[in-house]
């Protein structure tokens, strides 16, 4: 590192003009020095002020995992040469970190490499129980998965107890039918089981090696390891060259080196001179490379971040941002070296260049950067000979701008001849002329440099001085309050109040405006701790023999105010940079410097979430243990993040939740919502979204307000209030913990005219027995030492504690300004008083002031919220202590006491935080307390605002909150529009049972119109999104609000339809039975006797039984009538149509019969064979109806397939294939006796009766054809009508059609009725 640094200085083109230097300190492999060395490096050492170092280079995987982890907030770079944990690539948990080494996950690939090429599938493992062999093994073993190796066994070794796991994994070996073994430990641990191996003669083993051991001269020399390790096949780290690091190495000397401690000891016991040494051996540089090449990256990183071209402007119209030598970020240089690592100079083969030799050359990467270094080179020889040649005339015997100016116009001329031969040169001879431009200027150049330093160092000598005078940036209070004990619990409260922000203008060093005015809660806050330890030390059960002592420190609401001063009580803070070392330090400054001598081994601070999550970044590496009184932020709940952090107030979870189940509970669907734009608000109305989400309640609006801006964010957020649409009457408001129980909102007239009934939930409150009567006994008498209680008294009672204390007071280093007596302070130190003017200005006290007889809100203790959470605080750091100090065998004898103890003065923080993550003790109120990780068990009260009869508002208690449990007594709450009726806030109004709900296109799913239910489908709740159909046996009613049994529904007698139905049947066997007595009567005649009377009676019979048929098809349907209805219809329309058949055949028979030769066709149509032919004709519908009825009879059922408030009882067709049949048969004979008829229309008659069954055919079968489609179609009951009415029209159709020319000549026209007028044609 010191070579490379030195090379560095020596290269004019590499950080021209910077010199670098080192300090390199011994870590002795361990962490606690590791650490401290580091943070000595970057924050400066405590003996002396010296310069801040901005990058650190490293070795090891576990230092650099802490060191990258303390150093990463403060962004300061860190490079390692020998870190090689994979979990080091982790940019997003390692930020800063950088390497010169591979990470271990290519070795142990290139190892499973080696055994899959090699064919080695049985092989052995052993490994070391750290990251380094675990990953290892890990990323082995899922390399060589699936390419047929596998590992027999694999063994672990602990540093901690290495001989007899050396021992194990030997016999291990020897037992193993593997012959080759994976060895993934350091070289220390494999020399060991080495030894063992060659103990118990085990040579015939092939070892694969890491790179830990893979290169160890230690291993390499030893001949009983020579023995069995004989051929090992390792990885290793690459080795390289370093030109002139010998030479170097060579001409070390103690003489050259007087402060070089280490070259000293190195150089009792050896002699380089002429000797074959292992210290300059160069020729493996493995690791001593890696450093190298890690100095050159911090290197170019410095030079790339100091390049700025406008460094000489003046600082007014200097826009960029310059950085000096002295003045290094180191999150620029981070950026820095991450742009070195995309593009470096990289040796390159130039073939360009005609002729038998190939130029091997660094080639540019980026142009960009070698311009700049040029530039910047160049810029500053201009300025110097520019200032050189306006002073070469100055009266001096010796005027030394005279010799400037010459050398710097040699050194320009020069450079500028440079550029156009360095482009124009070919081969290497560009490198010469670059070498040559280098060496001439040299002396020129250190001349320029003893100028520059000498104008500048005239204009920056005060600064100069200045920086020799230890300062912080921001300068806090170094009031304390503290006690000692043999365990200090250490304190952090914001004491008083933070101005209000002040803008960076980044024109000077940024400071922050001091705290002012003692925040009297906060100081209680402070009291409250001071209580518990001193209840704690008076109880003889917890912690008995030890006493607690406390250090609190005011942290005024800052951040690095907070780090600050966690990390003085965590490491100690009795070294100080004497800033005034003409004033004596007081008593209470020596008595506080012994205080700071003990370590704090926990803390009770973080009085803000942000301030928890850094500190717990910072403490976490080290397991420092704190427990917060009021960082509620749900993220801390991370154990993986934050496993030291605890605290006493629940996680905002809890109350975002509460205050989501309070909206829900009182239906408040439409609400608007206000929040501060950090984690606070914006992750409460998180998980308030989350809670709310499918319960019906919506936001409005989400206004978010910046603390930067909150006047006019204020002003936004109260017009969009009072623009929203929701209902709530004179705004209901819901407030959270952090202004629910604020005393200065609620004695604010004005805000009492807005905020009446304000509902919120509280941080609970919870008495502490005796602590009223402990505040009230406080007097600076009893307590000289303590400054925060004796401002507080000032401030009270105007008057100074006593002389003697106020002239301590004035001597203390510690005394605060007269600015912090007042509540609104001046800002303007020039015109602030002094502190002997401000004290002299008070009178001293009588000494008969007292708190006892005062009503004081700080003697206050009704309501005691975050003072009873560090109350709870102090008792868990309580009885934590008690479990690791409670040691069973702590009075046994030295010797024979084998378990550990922890001794007061020796805490561990680690052990002490393993103790705090199982506190689960009572308090002395009796309240079970115990962690969830670092939280507590949640418990909030719900309190409401109430109007008092003074016009101002008070806080009332009306319900709690315990986990998610809500308690809460309505009854109690005044809501804001002073009336006990919960206020109403929707966007829509609930829809009334019998509508749902349905949602408005681009709004909320709370605004929404109500559309009334669908016919049988009902919502019988108010606010219903659906509605519910009923069951099929039954129907809503007309308001949609209930199912009702549907009625059922069938062609009864007693309706419209069914009468009239009845009465046309009725009437059609009248007149059926009326024809039938007339042809009785008139018998005789010629009318009735043509075409066969007996036909013609049996057709009206036929008739008489279709007309009537129809009357068993209305009514209620049963089963009898089901069967019977269908047999009567088919059977009684076959022997009808039968009939006319029979008429139409004897009919033709009659007149073919006449003809020659056909005298013999007659006697198969006699009166016989006509009956016989009718009762043919229809035994063949009465065995299909038979067939029908006996296997698949119809049955009365149910149609519940119509959607109405009647259900259909019919008669359900089983087989339709038997009706089919039915209907089919009769279609036939229809269809037969139609054709027959129609053929035998024009035989030569008066009365030829074939036209009449012609007609009345077409009636029939025009009836039955539109039948069909009638019949499938019409619901329910109407199906019967449908069937009913086709058997009346036909009926009547073939009654009136076939009887009614007869009846009219029988009984009007008697004259025609004779065989004459018949035989007439």
């Amino acid at each position: 590192m010191v070579f490379a640094l030195e090379e560095i200085n020596r290269n004019s083109t590499l950080l021209p003009g910077v010199k670098l230097g080192y300090r390199i300190l011994d870590s002795c492999s361990r962490y606690p020095w590791s650490l401290q060395g580091a943070l000595s490096m970057v924050g400066g050492e405590t003996k002396h002020c010296g310069e801040l170092v901005p990058l650190l280079i490293c070795a090891a995987s576990s230092t650099s995992i802490i060191i990258s982890r303390i150093l990463g907030p403060l962004s300061v770079p860190v490079i390692s040469y020998l870190a090689s944990c994979p979990c080091l690539s982790d940019r997003t948990k390692f930020p800063n970190f950088f390497r010169t080494i591979p990470s271990d996950i290519y070795q142990a690939r290139a190892m499973a490499q080696l055994a899959i090429r090699f064919n080695w599938t049985w092989m052995g493992a052993v490994v070391a129980n750290t990251d380094y062999g675990q990953l290892a093994i890990q990323v082995f073993q899922e390399e060589i998965q699936g390419k047929g190796v596998c590992l027999e066994f694999i063994e672990t070794v602990h540093r901690e107890n290495i001989m007899s796991d050396a021992r194990r994994a030997a016999l291990k070996i020897k037992a193993s039918t593997a012959t080759v073994i994976l060895i993934f430990c350091w070289y220390t641990d494999v020399k060991k089981v080495l030894l063992e191996l060659a103990k118990i003669n085990v040579t015939d083993r092939q070892f694969l090696a890491s790179e830990a051991w893979s290169t160890s001269d230690d291993l390499l020399q030893d001949l009983a390891i020579s023995k069995v390790a004989s051929g090992v096949l390792g990885v290793a780290i690459r080795s390289s060259t370093i030109p002139g690091f010998e030479n170097y190495l060579r001409n070390l000397h103690p003489s050259h080196r007087p402060d070089d401690e280490f070259f000293r000891e190195f150089c009792e016991t050896v002699s380089l001179e002429g000797v074959q040494h292992p210290f300059t051996d160069t020729s493996q540089l493995r690791v001593a490379y890696n450093v190298y090449l890690a100095v050159y990256a911090a290197a170019h990183a410095l030079h790339s971040l100091l390049s700025c071209p406008n460094r000489d402007s003046p600082p007014g119209n200097n826009n960029s941002r310059c950085s000096s030598p002295k003045h290094i970020k180191p999150r620029e240089v981070i950026i820095c070296a991450i742009w070195l690592s995309l593009s470096p100079p990289l040796p390159r083969r130039d073939l360009g260049f005609q002729g038998s030799k190939v130029t091997l050359e660094c080639s540019m990467a980026s142009v960009v950067g070698f311009f700049l270094v040029l530039g910047y080179i160049g810029l500053l020889a201009c300025t110097c000979l520019l200032l050189a040649f306006l002073a070469r005339k100055l009266p001096d015997n010796f005027n030394e701008a005279k010799l400037i100016t010459f050398s710097m116009l040699i050194f320009c001329a020069v450079w500028v001849a440079f550029v156009p031969a360095y482009f124009s040169s070919p081969g290497k001879t560009a490198a010469s002329m670059s070498l040559f431009l280098w060496v001439f200027p040299r002396w020129p150049s250190s001349a320029l440099f003893l100028l520059l330093l000498s104008v500048v160092g005239r204009q920056t000598g005060l600064e100069v001085v200045q920086a020799t005078v230890c300062s912080r940036w921001d300068a806090t209070r170094d009031k304390s309050l503290s006690q000692d004990g043999d365990v200090i619990i250490g304190g952090l409260f914001n004491l008083y109040y933070k101005p209000s922000a002040v803008e960076q203008g980044y024109t000077k060093l940024p400071s922050y405006e001091p705290c002012t005015g003692l925040d009297l809660e906060a100081l209680k806050y402070t009291y409250a701790m001071v209580f518990a330890l001193e209840e704690i030390n008076r109880n003889s059960t917890l912690l008995p023999g030890v006493k607690l002592g406390y250090r609190i420190l005011d942290s005024c609401g800052r951040y690095p105010w907070s780090l600050q001063g966690a990390l003085s009580m965590v490491g100690g803070d009795t070294k100080h940079c004497n800033l005034t070392a003409s004033i004596p330090p007081s008593a209470a400054y020596k008595k506080t410097v012994a205080i700071a001598d003990q370590l704090v081994p926990l803390l009770i601070c973080a009085a803000s979430s942000t301030t928890g999550i850094i500190m717990s970044q910072i403490l976490g590496p080290l397991s420092v243990p704190f427990i917060s009184y009021l960082a509620s932020c749900p993220c801390l709940s991370d154990r993986t993040k934050f496993p030291n952090f605890f605290r006493t107030i629940p996680s905002d979870i809890y109350q975002a939740r509460a205050m989501a189940q309070l909206a829900i509970r009182f239906k408040w669907t439409w609400m608007g919502a206000v929040v501060v734009n950090t984690d606070y608000g914006q992750l409460a109305l998180q998980v308030f979204q989350e809670e709310i989400h499918g319960k019906g309640v919506c936001l409005e609006f989400v206004e978010t307000v910046h603390r930067e801006t909150i006047v006019n964010d204020a002003r936004r957020a109260a017009l969009k209030i009072k623009a929203s649409t929701a209902t709530v009457t004179d705004r209901q408001f819901l407030a959270s913990e952090s202004w629910s129980t604020s005393d200065d909102l609620l004695q604010d007239l004005a805000i009492s005219k807005v905020a009446s009934g304000v509902l919120g939930v509280a941080i609970r409150s919870s008495a502490i027995p005796g602590f009223e009567t402990f505040l009230r006994s406080l007097n600076p008498s009893h307590r000289p030492d303590d400054e925060f209680f004796r401002e507080f008294w000032q401030k009270e009672f105007g008057c100074t504690p006593g002389a003697e204390q106020s002239q301590e007071t004035q001597s203390s280093y510690f005394s605060s300004p007269c600015t912090s007596w007042s509540d609104h302070p001046s800002n303007d130190s020039s015109s602030s008083p002094t502190k002997e003017t401000c004290l002299k200005a008070l009178p001293v006290c009588s000494g008969t002031e007292s708190l006892e007889g005062v009503q004081h809100p700080f003697t206050d203790t009704s309501q005691l919220r975050v003072a009873y959470n560090v109350y709870l605080a102090v008792y868990a750091a309580a009885h934590a202590l008690h479990s690791l100090l409670s040691c069973p065998n702590r009075d046994i004898p030295p010797g024979n006491n084998s378990s550990t103890c922890s001794s007061p003065k020796h805490i561990k923080p680690r052990e002490l935080l393993a103790h705090l993550n199982k506190v689960n003790v009572s308090t002395p109120q009796g309240e079970m307390f115990y962690f969830q990780g670092a939280d507590i068990p949640a418990k909030y009260d719900l309190v409401n605002w109430q109007n008092t009869p003074e016009g101002s508002l008070k806080l009332v208690l009306i319900g709690h909150v315990d986990g998610f449990d809500l308690h809460l007594n309505e009854s109690a709450i005044q809501w804001s529009t002073g009336s006990n009726q919960v206020p109403v806030s929707v966007c829509s109004e609930s829809c009334p049972p019998g509508t749902r709900k349905a949602n408005r296109k681009g709004e909320p799913l709370c605004c929404f119109d109500c559309i009334p239910c669908a016919e049988g489908e009902i919502s019988n709740k108010t606010g219903s999104l659906q509605c519910e159909s009923c069951p099929s046996e039954f129907w809503s009613n007309s308001e949609q609000t209930a199912c009702v049994p549907r009625q059922l529904d069938f062609l009864a007698f007693n309706e419209t339809l069914g009468i009239t139905l009845t009465t046309a049947a009725v009437s059609g066997a009248a007149v059926t039975t009326a024809v039938f007595v007339v042809f009785i009567l008139y018998h005789k005649t010629p009318m009735v006797r043509a075409n066969n009377s007996e036909l013609s009676f049996l057709l009206l019979l036929s008739l008489k039984l279709c007309f009537l048929c129809s009357l068993v098809f209305i009514g209620r349907p049963s089963v009898w009538s089901c069967r019977f209805q269908q047999a009567a219809f088919g059977i009684s329309f076959v022997l009808c149509v039968s009939c006319l058949l029979v008429k139409t055949l004897v009919v033709l028979a009659v007149f073919r019969s006449a003809r020659p030769g056909a005298e013999t066709l007659m006697k198969w149509f006699g009166p016989g064979q006509q009956r016989g032919s009718v009762g043919l004709f229809t035994s063949v519908q009465v065995i299909i109806c038979a067939i029908w009825l006996s296997l698949s009879p119809p049955e009365p059922r149910r149609d519940l397939g119509f959607q109405g408030s009647k259900v259909t009882l019919e008669c359900s067709m089983a087989s339709v294939v038997g009706f089919s049949l039915v209907l089919g048969y009769i279609g036939l004979l229809a269809c037969t006796c139609l054709l027959l008829a129609f053929l035998a229309r024009n035989l030569p008659d008066n009365f030829n009766e074939a036209k009449l069954i012609t007609f009345s055919m077409l009636i029939f079968c025009a009836v039955w054809v539109a039948f069909v489609p009638a019949y499938v179609s019409s619901p329910g009951k109407y199906v019967v009508a449908v069937e009913v009415f086709a058997i009346l029209a036909s009926s009547y159709g073939l009654l009136i059609c076939i009887f009614a020319p007869k009846c009219f000549i029988i009984l009007l026209r008697p004259e025609k009725n004779t065989k004459k007028y018949m035989m007439a044609r």
